[in-house]
């Protein structure tokens, strides 16, 4: 039961900060986790395939921020 709960609190945290991304932060890694390519994202999102890394990049930077507190890596997230 314990291990539920804390599944959903984790799905509640990643949910929450998804969507405290700016859009186009979002879309990439949502479209990264989907298994687009960065030139994929790139057409998809209208930019270039480095700002596309950039988008990826910088959102999953956030979302480690946010998920850290739920995580025992033991990692810096930044």
């Amino acid at each position: 039961p314990e291990a539920v709960a804390v599944g959903h609190e984790l799905d509640a945290a990643v949910a929450a900060g998804l969507a405290a991304l700016p859009p186009q932060q979002r879309a990439a890694v949502e479209l990264k986790a989907l298994g687009h390519t960065q030139q994929e994202i790139a057409d998809i999102l209208g930019v270039t395939p480095t700002h596309a890394g950039v988008l990826v990049h910088r959102g999953r930077q956030a979302l480690a921020r946010t998920l850290a507190p739920y995580l025992d890596s033991g990692t810096d997230p930044t």
